[in-house]
């Protein structure tokens, strides 16, 4: 049953191990159910039910980016827009989440609004050129750095 993992669900298990710094290995769709569970380095397995909600909302946004992976082999990348979905990730997750942000805008355009500045800095903290627009009283100009 494992092995047998959906592309999708394979793909947000790689995004989650990131996220979570190898908290969680694997997401698993248990066959037959409508459920998500979380799997740990020690085999132990947690319903989305019993994690924290910041630790909720990261397997979520591992299972969109999933999603995101999946569509990506059935013809041309669409565009992702994200807005502000880092906010309630302590520091060390918004840095590993920016990571896998990063990685997806490796293979397609990635737009992420945000109005917290230090969200913007923890993006240049990974790739200092990453490029940045502000967008202010219906004017959009290119930010510094």
């Amino acid at each position: 049953e494992r092995a047998n993992q959906p592309k999708v669900i394979q793909a947000a298990g790689r995004y989650f191990e990131t996220i979570t710094g190898g908290r969680y290995t694997q997401v698993f769709a248990p066959h037959g159910e409508s459920t998500i569970e979380v799997i740990d380095p020690e085999g132990r397995r947690k319903n989305t039910t019993d994690l924290s909600r910041g630790t909720a909302e990261q397997l979520y946004l591992a299972i969109r980016f999933g999603y995101i992976a999946a569509q990506g082999t059935m013809g041309e990348p669409l565009p992702v827009l994200m807005d502000d979905v880092l906010v309630n990730f302590d520091p060390t997750r918004q840095s590993r989440a920016a990571a896998a942000i990063l990685e997806l805008a490796a293979s397609r355009q990635v737009l992420f609004f945000t109005c917290h500045p230090q969200v913007l800095e923890v993006f240049r903290a990974h790739e200092p050129s990453v490029a940045t627009y502000r967008i202010a009283d219906g004017e959009i100009a290119v930010a510094g750095g």
